[in-house]
């Protein structure tokens, strides 16, 4: 009895020290990193119709199963020719290649491509899937030039997930935080870029949590060379929304860009607007602007007093059937701005929420 006494003791001992190396290993791991390599491809002999190679790689990754990426470039700049899975997930945990399902979206009108890759379970009695770890190329992508110009290759939205290694098959994977670093194109040499943002104005100063709120952004490209460049919309330090901005030398341009608080705790947040920053760009303190405070609210709440109540059923009664082109529109009562119009189905919202408050 004795002996199974102390067989099992360090059985306990040796669990608590794994765990305890494993959650040290953890604190102690750098964060993951997905970036565009090479970061930054400057060349002029890349005229139009010549192609170019970019990866899309990891560093730091740890017990890795898959991952979902989204780029964005000028459409009018490049067009994407071919996408292939890289080798980190297929080979990267074992020396014979292991089950994955890869699969790409791509939008050339918009200049966006989607792609989305994980592991996958072997079946039994064969050995199961190794999650891996370390650094590697999880894609290759092939541009074709269009224009002289330049655009920054944007990754943007972009999930790492991973699973924990000793969970029994079917292991459930889950996101794991990690940093993210776009790219940059050009095939302009000895190039002046400047990007300034000279206004961004929100819709309104009150969102109903799980509506959406217009954000406008004028813009105007003071730089030597054609650019597409990335907006980002922020509230408080978190991304709200984004888009691709193309513009000739000198141009100027309005651009709506759409944030979806599906998911955004109530508060009160500013707003700011970000232009990417090429590199060599020297005059940056016009890339970032900050517009003011919008209030996420409960659904009803039209005038962001924290209550649903008669006040709000006022604004909507006065604004009822009109349009954006009426004198009685009121953008406040509009809690559908994919319609347009005020109606029934804005009321209704109102009507279902009365008398709640936060």
């Amino acid at each position: 009895m004795k002996g199974k006494g102390k067989k099992l003791l360090l059985i306990c001992l040796t669990t608590l020290l794994i765990g305890y190396t494993t959650m040290i290993n953890t604190v102690n791991a750098a964060t993951p990193k997905v970036y565009v390599d090479p970061p930054v491809k400057i060349d002029n002999t890349l005229t139009p119709g010549k192609n170019f190679t970019i990866s899309i790689k990891i560093s730091n990754a740890a017990n890795m199963w898959g991952f979902n990426i989204r780029l964005r470039w000028g459409p009018t700049i490049l067009d994407l020719a071919t996408v292939t899975e890289g080798n980190f997930l297929k080979w990267g945990g074992s020396v014979n290649p292991q089950p994955t399902m890869f699969r790409t979206e791509l939008n050339q009108t918009a200049g966006t491509l989607f792609i989305a890759c994980t592991l996958k379970e072997r079946p039994w009695p064969e050995p199961p899937t190794d999650p891996v770890s370390g650094n590697g190329t999880l894609a290759t992508i092939k541009f074709t030039v269009q224009e002289v110009a330049a655009t920054v290759l944007d990754l943007y939205n972009t999930e790492v997930s991973v699973i924990n290694p000793l969970d029994p098959p079917p292991r459930i994977p889950y996101p794991t935080e990690h940093d993210s670093e776009g790219g940059f194109f050009s095939n302009v040499l000895s190039a002046t870029y400047d990007i300034a943002l000279t206004g961004v104005v929100r819709q309104k100063t009150a969102v109903c949590v799980g509506y959406t709120l217009d954000i406008y952004v004028a813009v105007r490209n003071k730089g030597n060379v054609k650019e597409a460049f990335a907006i980002s919309i922020y509230y408080n330090s978190n991304v709200a929304a984004g888009a691709i901005v193309t513009l000739s030398i000198g141009a100027s341009t309005n651009t709506t860009i759409t944030w979806d608080t599906t998911g955004v705790a109530k508060g009160t947040y500013t707003i700011s607007a970000n232009a990417s920053i090429a590199p060599g760009e020297t005059n940056t303190t016009d890339n970032t602007l900050v517009d003011g405070t919008v209030i996420v609210t409960i659904p009803g709440d039209v005038n962001g007093d924290r209550t649903v109540d008669i006040f709000d059923v006022v604004i909507v009664a006065a604004a009822f059937g009109s349009t954006p082109s009426d004198p009685n529109w009121d953008v406040r009562a509009d809690l559908k701005p994919e319609l347009g119009l005020i109606d029934i189905f804005d009321f209704m919202i109102v009507a279902a929420n009365f008398g709640e408050s936060w």
